[in-house]
């Protein structure tokens, strides 16, 4: 029986339509989307989910929007283990996250192995705003590059990031937490590819992955944009910057990588430093 007929056994015909047919799974942990109409029937609901989905052991509900500087959810519990952890595997790698104190997205797993995939055994990789490790392990597992290092300020993000690293066996991998302002520039090195998978406000970095950039370096800046608007938005503050601080650059690819509204979306652009940051700028700003 599929989660469709099971739930015409718990739900009044009339409220159907209020259901969302489509939900996240993180692991082991639905994240449900529940109406006010269907608050009654969230219990059964959660069990039909289960029933029809053994791999689901946990159902949450959403209770709020993203917000605050770690980019976190209020969940609430409705049904199975009572626990927010999830266990996620993903191209290789196991991943073990609490869903509500850390953001996470398996929709970004193809988006992830796009950039694992350009990253080569030389390269030196420098992940920003790295969470609980997906991009840094994915990286460290597939590619093997010669390090790859992420920087986040949720502590507990970083101290999953931590786990991660250690639960793969993962060489070469390092995180450590704090603002990328402070961090990044303590790191006193320069990297062969920067990843800023903060879209939000990723531009407003730019100025910080300059200082861990040289000519050649490669930076995969995430951005939010309206379909209208793309790519033409982003490359815009990517020229901006790099005018501000004397950067010649070229434009590599410009991508959607996840819908998250009318025709609005997740959207990341790879460009190429082609000269050298001028660090007196970059102390400037």
């Amino acid at each position: 029986m599929n989660l469709k007929t099971a739930l015409r056994t718990v739900i009044p015909p009339e409220l159907e339509h209020e259901l969302k047919r489509s939900f996240d799974t993180i692991g082991n942990i639905a994240i449900l989307e529940i109406s006010p109409l269907l608050r009654p029937h969230q219990t059964k609901i959660a069990k039909a989910l289960m029933v029809t989905t053994p791999s689901i052991t946990t159902v949450l509900k959403k209770a709020g929007e993203f917000e605050g500087e770690f980019r976190t959810r209020k969940l609430t519990y409705i049904g199975g283990k009572r626990t927010k952890e999830a266990v996620y595997m993903e191209h290789g790698c196991r991943f073990l996250l609490d869903v509500e104190k850390v953001y996470f997205s398996p929709r970004l797993s193809t988006e992830r192995k796009r950039i694992f995939e350009q990253v080569k055994p030389t390269e030196e990789v420098l992940v920003m705003f790295s969470g609980c490790g997906p991009y840094v392990c994915t990286i460290a597992k597939n590619a093997k590059p010669q390090s790859v290092v992420g920087v986040e300020l949720n502590p507990v993000g970083h101290r999953y990031a931590l786990e991660n690293i250690r639960k793969n066996k993962l060489q070469h991998a390092s995180c450590y937490e704090g603002d990328v302002r402070v961090v990044v520039p303590l790191l006193h090195r320069t990297f062969d590819r920067i990843i800023m998978p903060l879209p939000k406000d990723a531009g407003e970095f730019l100025d910080i992955a300059f200082t861990a950039a040289k000519k050649g370096t490669i930076i995969h800046l995430y951005d939010f944009c309206h379909e209208d608007d793309f790519p033409a938005e982003t490359h815009t503050m990517i020229k901006r910057a790099c005018d501000l601080h004397g950067v010649a650059y070229r434009i590599i690819a410009s991508v959607k990588c996840g819908q998250y509204g009318i025709r609005k979306y997740r959207v990341c652009v790879d460009f190429q430093l082609l000269s050298s940051p001028k660090r007196n700028t970059l102390q400037e700003h």
